[in-house]
């Protein structure tokens, strides 16, 4: 983009010397901040899947994992597993409940099908069944991540990676 702009005010030289000349700079400026979004103690921990391709045993093969990420400490606990559906959903949580040696108060969750089935009308979500007995049954309440009404359903986040 620098390039072509000043090659339209009569720059007659190379990319390679705008980049040589931009490339220092670039660390200069400023960052993008992340907004940390703060819980009080217990209140509530954040769910989500990622994925990698890794080479296992000799063989190329892709690896589910879960990042159950608390809140308040950021203290997070990962489980691989070979899918991200529904049964894994719900262990990945189990076993995170196990780790923490507690429960949240809510478990937030990325707009998943194992968790959430859709948001109707109204905006208001609809939960999948078997996560709804396993937020009964462990005493969390199930949020969703804000979402806008024109977005497309998100794909695995790598809020895990920044």
């Amino acid at each position: 983009m620098i390039f072509q702009l000043i090659r339209e005010q009569g720059y007659t030289g190379g990319s390679t010397m705008v980049r040589m000349y931009v490339q220092p700079k670039r660390a200069l400026r400023p960052s993008k901040q992340t907004v940390r979004f703060e819980t009080q103690p217990g209140f509530q921990l954040q769910h989500d899947w990622g994925e990698i391709e890794t080479v296992v045993a000799g063989e190329r093969c892709k690896v589910n994992f879960a990042v159950n990420t608390l809140g308040y400490s950021r203290r997070f606990h990962a489980w691989a597993a070979p899918s991200q559906d529904a049964e894994h959903t719900y262990e990945a949580l189990v076993q995170a409940f196990r780790y923490f040696g507690g429960v949240p108060r809510t478990v937030l969750v990325d707009n998943q099908k194992a968790a959430v089935v859709k948001h109707d009308r109204d905006h208001r979500v609809i939960f999948n069944a078997g996560f709804l007995q396993l937020a009964n049954h462990y005493g969390f309440a199930p949020k969703t991540c804000p979402r806008s009404v024109h977005a497309p359903r998100a794909r695995p986040s790598a809020w895990w990676a920044t």
